[in-house]
């Protein structure tokens, strides 16, 4: 049975399965606590995910306090822009990820470093249900192909000259 290697994207944002972090910035590698808050975040999208939760999964059998948890979610919260409010907090209970979260699942067998295609071959901008479009393209594409490429949200590469 194949490991299933998971890249996630959100926004214009790409975290890979190695803990990458894509932007048109550029790339950060996240450290790994609050990588692991990251994924947990990710994972369950939408929902809230207790504090409980978030430091008996990420600090297993450690006597940790909430300031721990607090930190990663700052530097989180720092690395995603402010402006872009992923990471909701609900006071005393725990935190919710606010964006739509894509799965890039593939297979142990694909190269670290896949193809991707950055943009789709006609322009989106100025039609009202262009984003929907693009994200169910980008859906069919990366359940289409054996070797599933990265794909790469338009965002990412808006503004940038093709070489």
């Amino acid at each position: 049975m194949d490991v299933v290697i998971q890249s996630l994207g959100f926004g214009s944002y790409v975290l890979q399965a190695d803990g990458l972090l894509l932007h048109e910035r550029g790339a950060t590698q996240l450290p790994p606590k609050e990588l692991h808050v990251l994924r947990l975040l990710l994972k369950d999208a939408g929902a809230l995910v207790s504090k409980n939760s978030l430091i008996e999964r990420v600090w297993p059998r450690c006597d940790v306090a909430d300031e721990s948890l607090t930190r990663c979610i700052y530097v989180l919260r720092k690395l995603l822009g402010r402006q872009n409010d992923y990471i909701k907090t609900v006071y005393g209970k725990g935190y919710r990820f606010m964006a739509q979260v894509f799965d890039f699942a593939s297979s142990p067998n694909v190269p670290a470093v896949a193809p991707s295609l950055q943009e789709m071959p006609v322009g989106m901008q100025g039609y009202p249900l262009g984003s929907d479009l693009h994200r169910e393209f980008m859906r069919w594409l990366t359940s289409a192909f054996v070797e599933r490429p990265c794909v790469v949200p338009l965002e990412m590469s808006a503004g940038r000259r093709q070489v």
